[in-house]
């Protein structure tokens, strides 16, 4: 990657927009747990509440790793890193980082930029990159799938509610997107996935569809279902996908604790959204991925309509319109995702080095990445 002062620019505005995206999500959340807590919903503002201190505490987790890990870390700064991140600040702290870095080298020339600089940038920018997808992921994509949920129980929704459904939704595709195109361009062998072209729109489109009907089919499913028979289900999925993580044998993290906390969290991404943790047999995942995806949409449709078949033309029509929305946004999801991996894709390389130009000739430096989609 060609590091210009216009692509500084562009990665720094990127940044700060991502950031105050996540900010004005949770504060929405913030905002509706007051509300559930003001009309006496305990049991909402608990769950609003919990996915909102939990994922964040998750993600502190891995920044405080991921800066002890640096050798650029100096053992006489932890304490001042474990205060930030107790406070919950370490993604804003790792963002004033990237900035600070970001406008060092905007304010060089490029025969001026060293080899450590642009190191210390690139390892920035991907870690941060991945902590607001976690982020997103465990915080916004359940705390979206509760409020849907909470919405169709009640039929009753207000405009707070309204209001962080939306953010949510923009939040997850803008990061998905964000968390892809980052991580493409951060790879030495790989061509870039450019903005406003076919390619960005079918991809994009293609991962909100299959979200949407993965979201859906989750929360129809905790309709049909009493908490009882949702927890156990869910907890048995969430091991599930984490054991099919501990099977691929990934070494994302520097300790046995710290890798066993990685799987568990992808884990319960795979919930949500296809995630892959290796850069091989790719097709191989997303196969059995959407396979048992298609199991899910199976049971939660054919309940539906087991249970409720006289109903759905009358009473109940917005459950048909649930029905209707998991089948087209599966089907539509996995057709765009066939295009893009065959008409579409960038060419194929394999996993390489982040060639950076600095005052060193062929310096690179390597950033570690996860491999969701970026193969």
């Amino acid at each position: 990657v060609q590091w210009t002062r216009w692509k500084f620019v562009v990665e720094l505005a990127t940044t700060v927009v991502s950031l105050g995206m996540l900010v004005f999500d949770i504060c929405m959340d913030l905002l509706l747990a007051r509300n559930y807590l003001h009309q006496g919903e305990e049991l909402n503002f608990g769950l609003t509440i919990s996915l909102i201190i939990l994922p964040s505490v998750v993600v502190q987790f891995y920044s405080y790793a991921w800066f002890v890990s640096d050798k650029n870390c100096v053992t006489g700064n932890k304490w001042i890193l474990s205060v930030v991140h107790v406070l919950q600040m370490g993604l804003f702290m790792r963002a004033l980082c990237l900035i600070y870095l970001g406008i060092k080298a905007y304010r060089k020339h490029a025969a001026d930029r060293t080899w450590d600089l642009l190191t210390r940038w690139c390892n920035h920018q991907a870690d941060l990159t991945m902590l607001r997808l976690f982020e997103t992921m465990l915080e916004s994509t359940p705390q979206l799938l509760l409020q849907v949920h909470i919405v169709l129980l009640t039929r009753q929704p207000n405009s707070i509610q309204c209001m962080t459904i939306v953010a949510s939704s923009i939040t997850i595709v803008w990061t998905m997107l964000d968390y892809h195109i980052t991580m493409r361009n951060s790879l030495e062998h790989k061509e870039k996935l450019k903005l406003l072209s076919s390619a960005f729109f079918v991809f994009l489109s293609s991962k909100y569809s299959l979200l949407l009907s993965q979201l859906l089919t989750l929360c129809l499913l905790t309709l049909l279902w009493p908490w009882y028979y949702v927890v156990p289900v869910g907890v048995l999925i969430w091991v599930l996908m984490t054991l099919t993580v501990y099977f691929h044998k990934t070494e994302f993290m520097d300790t046995c604790f710290q890798e066993f906390v990685y799987r568990c969290t992808v884990g319960f991404i795979l919930i949500f959204s296809f995630f892959n943790v290796r850069k091989d047999a790719t097709q191989r995942n997303v196969i059995c991925y959407y396979s048992f995806t298609c199991l899910e949409i199976f049971v939660a449709v054919g309940e539906t309509t087991c249970r409720h078949f006289s109903t759905l033309l009358t009473t109940e029509i917005w459950m048909l319109a649930i029905v209707i929305l998991i089948l087209v946004g599966f089907v539509l999801g996995i057709g765009l995702t066939c295009l893009y991996y065959v008409c579409l894709h960038p060419t194929r390389g394999k996993y390489g080095k982040v060639s950076v130009s600095g005052s060193s000739k062929n310096s690179s430096v390597s950033c570690a990445v996860a491999y969701d989609e970026v193969d």
